[in-house]
């Protein structure tokens, strides 16, 4: 029994095996960890996008409701309401 634990103990090539999937594993997880974070990136930027129309489409509404409300509309308030939603959908 002695003679086992001194061979396993003077072995270099045990656990190297362990190692090498070890650091393989890490690798996979660092890279997994990378495209998630960089995909978390992508769905904070694309909520800031949402937010900014959701804004614009509110005011938009807004705009639309003011011009329902108008029985008549003269050529240089309709020019005006036209402008703002234009400037909106740009």
């Amino acid at each position: 029994m002695t003679e086992t634990e001194q061979s396993v103990s003077t072995d270099p090539n045990i656990g190297q095996n362990l190692d090498v999937v070890s650091g393989v594993q890490k690798d996979k997880n660092e890279a997994v960890n990378k495209q998630l974070q960089q995909e978390l990136k992508w769905a904070k930027d694309k909520q800031k996008m949402l937010n900014v129309k959701e804004v614009k489409l509110l005011q938009m509404r807004e705009i639309a409701e003011q011009g329902n409300q108008l029985t008549s509309l003269d050529q240089k308030e309709l020019n005006r309401l036209n402008d703002r939603l234009d400037k909106l959908s740009a």
